[in-house]
């Protein structure tokens, strides 16, 4: 949270004066004002859980936290699941037991081994409030390590709580205050400043992450995107192609032409006219072969027979004498 807080991407208060209380251990809960939403995130330490279940008794929140043996890695799963957890993975985490009658019915946004993970409800107050069963740290869960946890902050300052405190989109183009400490701004093109005695970065043409350094170490970073006219995608009609792309732009209407006009060029000569010439060869050669006398059975059997001083054949000659000594 302090490294948002330097980038200006929350703003740090009082209890009383937070429009959504993230409270460690249960810590503020008494103060929190009437339309408040809370965060509640238990200790890692299981010997102060009995402090925080009686913080939860006395603001009417029907729940209670109970020491659990670690089962091994689990991911976050659930038909509720918010899309900001998904991919989160689970180490530890405390079993979370109903206590009495909610003034409202809970829903469990998240389970991690088939046991409530995320549960959000209204106290009798009709204040949201959000259960996380496990601390924010990285022995118990992936997700303070993980992109998802700006993303997280994010959904729940807007979407979950209802308070209107998303945080503010940063675009290309903004002037960056430089948080306390820092002395050097690294681009996201990798060209580097010093912070000037303004602390404000300016010229930020680029989209991507800036970082802030202190030496070599990364004090915090900031994201800027592009501005949401150009990620908006608007066909352009057919008489304005050519003035936005260029002249050498072809429009093209159907599939077919689509083929003629992305492959232009081909890697070596078409074959399809020589293949098809040489089938054509090979028949006309069969053609005239089959016709021909030279190639014919019959053919060489009449050259046989009207060839002057041709032997006859023996069956010929059996022939012959049979028929004379008849």
């Amino acid at each position: 949270m302090s490294v948002l807080s330097e980038a200006g991407r929350v703003r740090m208060t009082a209890p009383d004066a937070a429009d959504l209380l993230v409270s460690g251990n249960g810590a503020g809960l008494d103060q929190r004002p009437p339309q408040g939403a809370v965060v509640i995130l238990p200790p890692a330490d299981e010997t102060l859980l009995p402090a925080l279940n009686r913080r939860l008794a006395d603001a009417g929140i029907p729940w209670a936290f109970q020491p659990a043996p670690r089962v091994g890695q689990s991911s976050l799963v659930g038909d509720a699941l918010p899309p900001v957890l998904e991919g989160v993975t689970v180490r530890h985490a405390f079993d979370m037991v109903p206590v009495g009658d909610p003034a409202a019915p809970p829903r469990t946004l998240a389970e991690a081994d088939g046991r409530p993970w995320a549960v959000e409800g209204r106290g009798p107050s009709g204040r949201r409030y959000l259960l996380l069963a496990s601390p924010l740290d990285r022995d118990a869960t992936s997700l303070p390590v993980s992109t998802s946890m700006l993303r997280f902050v994010d959904w729940l300052a807007s979407e979950w709580s209802g308070t209107g405190l998303a945080l503010a989109e940063r675009v290309v183009g903004d002037h960056l205050p430089a948080p306390d400490g820092a002395t050097t701004v690294r681009f996201p093109s990798g060209s580097q400043i010093e912070i000037d005695g303004t602390r404000t970065v300016r010229g930020t043409g680029e989209a991507g992450f800036y970082r802030f350094l202190v030496g070599d170490s990364t004090l915090s970073v900031v994201a800027l995107n592009p501005p949401r006219s150009e990620s908006r995608l608007e066909p352009l009609s057919e008489d304005r192609i050519s003035s936005a792309i260029g002249p050498e732009v072809s429009v093209v209407e159907r599939e077919a032409e689509w083929r003629g006009e992305v492959f232009r060029e081909r890697q070596g000569p078409e074959l399809w006219n020589r293949l098809l010439l040489s089938a054509l060869l090979l028949l006309l050669i069969e053609a005239f072969a089959a016709t021909s006398g030279t190639g014919s059975p019959l053919g060489i059997r009449r050259d046989s027979e009207s060839a002057p001083g041709a032997r006859p054949a023996p069956s010929e000659l059996v022939g012959s004498a049979t028929s004379g000594s008849s």
